[in-house]
């Protein structure tokens, strides 16, 4: 399935080394949102929807803005 995906691109646009923004959690469901500077050298910042499944968070959702 990802034998042929971007890796290299896929990380060029999400933050190196992240700050925690906001997050919270509901029950099953959680919601984080992370910032910081990328690889490419700008700033972006990205919130995840998380679904908790068999005791492991997966991400059900992902959106990103760049800027500060």
């Amino acid at each position: 399935y990802y034998d042929d995906f971007d890796w290299g691109e896929w990380q060029s646009v999400r933050p190196v080394a992240p700050t925690l923004v906001e997050g919270y959690v509901l029950g099953d469901r959680a919601t984080i949102t992370l910032s910081g500077p990328t690889p490419k050298e700008f700033t972006t910042q990205w919130t995840y929807q998380l679904e908790q499944v068999d005791g492991r968070w997966l991400i059900a959702r992902e959106r990103w803005r760049v800027g500060p």
